[in-house]
């Protein structure tokens, strides 16, 4: 009878030991299927000035504004994580670890074709970068220190392309 009850006591402690310890490892990203080009019925000239509106008006930091070569670029700048526009995976966790996705940084690169007098191509491209951090338990002081770090690439939701996109118009 003890006997059958000790079998039992360590295999309770055992499963708690086993589930204790188990671990969930960084998730990658989802990838979003959403249009990154749209032809827009205005001329050139007009589709870049209402791009430049529009950065102006999100106050996006425009770090390349090449007329001549067809290009806008952003500086990249910090967002929340809650930003909602990107997605960066799901960071993991485990026994005496944990991950952190932390400094999201993003910028936009938007290049245009003339496709005729009045029709104009627009092509977004958005990129997005995150920091992985990995913290780790040191059981002698009971506290965590930064173990590793890893920079991944986000996933654009494709939500601020169609902002973009619907307030450019047809």
């Amino acid at each position: 009878m003890k006997t059958k009850f000790t079998y039992a006591a360590m295999a309770i402690l055992a499963t708690i030991f086993i589930l204790g310890c188990e671990s969930t490892p960084y998730t990658s990203p989802r990838t979003y299927n959403y249009a990154t080009e749209k032809v827009v019925n205005q001329s050139y000239d007009q589709v870049w000035s209402r791009l430049l509106e529009i950065f102006v008006q999100v106050n996006l930091p425009i770090d390349v504004m090449d007329k001549y070569n067809s290009i806008l670029r952003t500086k990249p700048i910090g967002l929340q994580l809650s930003y909602g526009n990107c997605d960066c995976g799901v960071a993991g966790q485990g026994f005496g670890w944990y991950g952190k996705l932390e400094d999201l940084k993003g910028s936009l690169n938007a290049i245009l074709t003339k496709v005729s007098e009045n029709q104009t191509k627009v092509k977004l491209i958005f990129h997005y970068e995150v920091m992985y951090n990995v913290y780790e338990m040191d059981f002698n002081t009971n506290q965590y220190y930064h173990s590793t770090y890893q920079k991944i690439t986000c996933n654009s939701t494709g939500r601020l392309e169609k902002m973009i996109f619907d307030a450019l118009g047809n």
